[in-house]
């Protein structure tokens, strides 16, 4: 990637000596300071000496590879700057991603753009569905179901990052599912547009917009993207040096004080859409509030903020970022502008020089320090026996069959799953099921298929028997299960007993039942971050109710 880096930097000079050039013969008012990518950390910050209307080219790093652009008065799409190879990932780490269980998302502005919790492999988060969202450039970039997108996600990565229920205050308080990381599906250019695949859930992604021959035609030159781009790279995640923290958000180059380090849009959410019940009954909200940016004017509304990693800066006395509104102007609140992305932007600014490998620290307000201090003095260790789904998933290599589970249980918290595409039955085993209607047990030998192993066709399942060959390898017969969030293509019909055999061990997981995972832990810490007066200001707060 760095050799990539180097030799586009002779390019991107020469754009900008042009451009400097042609300002000053023209005499055109071009400021060369405003907001792009010169810093590269993305997360909660509050205002930036320097700001204009246009970001500045000489904001962008050379080395950054990725852009979000400005396209049209409210169009803004995501960008590479450099050549980039098929399977190769746009960065060489992966997103965090939220799961939202059982809840009423078309009642909110997240509709549209969240994911089937399948398809992040956090189905088993809730009891009748799961939402997931992954705020980074699977968020921002637009989405199709027509031309073939250039991007694909791979499986997310679980753990605690080390905030065990047993030892830490700060269990249940961050999201197990990161390093969700992109993917490219064929080679691109220089200046190409970066598309997803529609995965959203609802009747239609918020970015979803048709991707036509001519929109290739149009694309932005990469002088123009350097021109109106915010770099998307500055930021890469890392264990947090905070104590109870988790992950954290780095800077992956140097800033100066007073730089844009990210762009931050925020979707306005309601507090009483995140009311929610943890695994004893008790009330509380879902874990995305503590991502969710408030105001001491107006608790009952809450600013959902999105982009690469920014969701993983942390809270510290001594901070080095700080958040302002895009162009330094608080944005109109109308019903209009709240829908378009970048309409309500702001920006990460660094609040003195920061050197790449540090960690960016965000003020979280005075009424959070507060509560977390509460949390902390207040907090006891989980004393019950609990271990993680994917930690007894390792651990276990033969797995028990449903009699010896009756003398030799698993833990109350642990299921066993298994990878299965009901929808890979041949003509002929559907022809059969046809003719034999009246049988309620089915029997199918299990077969591996192409992508059988994505998240989405994990279900429920029983083990029955349990078989081992001459060479030590285990195969099992199985009953399976339908769950909630799998396509209708899956389903296994109701009434029907449907037993699969031969299955080998690598394509079963341990599993976590279902809202017993750390983020319904009862008393976990739950808080948004409070953001200064001068961000959401009276008149704004007022103006965005009316």
């Amino acid at each position: 990637m760095m050799r990539c880096m180097r030799m586009q930097f002779p390019f991107q000079l020469f754009l900008l000596l042009s451009f400097l050039t042609t300002s000053i013969a023209s005499n055109e008012n071009n400021e060369v300071v405003s907001e792009t990518c010169a810093d590269e950390n993305a997360s909660d910050g509050e205002s930036s000496v320097q700001s204009s209307s246009t970001p500045s080219s000489l904001l962008v790093p050379d080395a950054c590879g990725i852009v979000l652009a400005h396209v049209s008065e409210n169009d803004w799409r995501v960008y590479s700057l450099m050549d980039r190879k098929r399977s190769s990932p746009i960065v060489p780490y992966g997103d965090v991603v939220q799961q939202l269980a059982d809840m009423d998302i078309d009642a909110t502005s997240l509709s549209g753009r969240t994911w089937n919790g399948q398809e992040t492999g956090g189905q088993y988060e809730g009891y009748d569905k799961v939402d997931s969202l992954v705020p980074g450039i699977a968020m921002m970039a637009r989405n199709v179901n027509s031309k073939k997108p250039n991007l694909l996600p791979f499986v997310p990565r679980v753990d605690e990052a080390g905030l065990t229920r047993q030892q830490s205050p700060g269990a249940g308080s961050i999201t197990h599912y990161h390093n969700y990381t992109l993917f490219f599906t064929r080679d691109i250019g220089a200046g190409e547009e970066l598309i997803m695949p529609n995965r959203a859930t609802g009747d239609k992604s918020v970015r979803d917009q048709e991707v036509t021959e001519e929109d290739a035609d149009e694309n932005p030159t990469l002088f123009d993207l350097i021109q109106t781009g915010y770099c998307l790279d500055n930021i890469k995640p890392k264990k947090s040096r905070i104590k109870d923290a988790g992950r954290g958000a780095f800077a992956t180059r140097d800033f100066e004080e007073g730089t844009i380090v990210a762009p931050v849009p925020v979707l306005p959410i309601s507090r009483a859409a995140l009311e929610f019940e943890a695994s004893d009954g008790s009330p509380t909200y879902q874990l995305l509030l503590n991502y969710c940016f408030g105001s001491k004017d107006d608790p009952s509304t809450l600013f959902y903020p999105f982009g690469p990693w920014i969701n993983l800066i942390n809270h510290y006395p001594k901070t080095n970022v700080k958040l302002q509104w895009r162009n330094q102007k608080v944005p109109s609140a109308s019903k209009d502008s709240v829908d378009m992305m970048m309409m309500m932007t702001m920006e990460l600014v660094a609040t003195k020089d920061i050197k790449a490998g540090e960690e960016l620290f965000l003020d979280y307000g005075s009424s959070w320090e507060e509560a977390w201090h509460q949390h902390r003095q207040n907090w006891e260790p989980v004393t019950d026996h609990y271990s993680p789904g994917y930690v007894v998933d390792d651990t276990i290599r033969l797995l028990r069959t449903e009699s010896e589970q009756k003398d030799h249980p698993y833990p109350p918290n642990i299921d066993t799953s298994c990878f299965y595409r009901y929808s890979d039955r041949t003509g002929e085993e559907k022809a059969s099921i046809k003719k034999d209607s009246s049988d309620k047990v089915q029997t199918f030998q299990w077969k591996a298929t192409k992508g059988l192993y994505d998240p989405k066709f994990l279900r429920p399942c029983k083990v029955l028997q349990r078989k081992e060959t001459a060479k030590g390898r285990s195969g099992y017969a199985v009953r399976m299960f339908n769950r909630p969030g799998l396509d209708e293509a899956e389903r296994i019909p109701k009434g029907e007993m449907h037993l699969v055999t031969h299955i080998p061990r690598n394509a079963i997981r341990i599993t976590d039942k279902p809202g017993t995972t750390d983020q319904h832990l009862p008393g976990a810490f739950r808080h948004e971050i409070n953001l200064p007066d001068d961000v959401f200001t009276t008149e704004f707060m007022k103006e965005f109710h009316n």
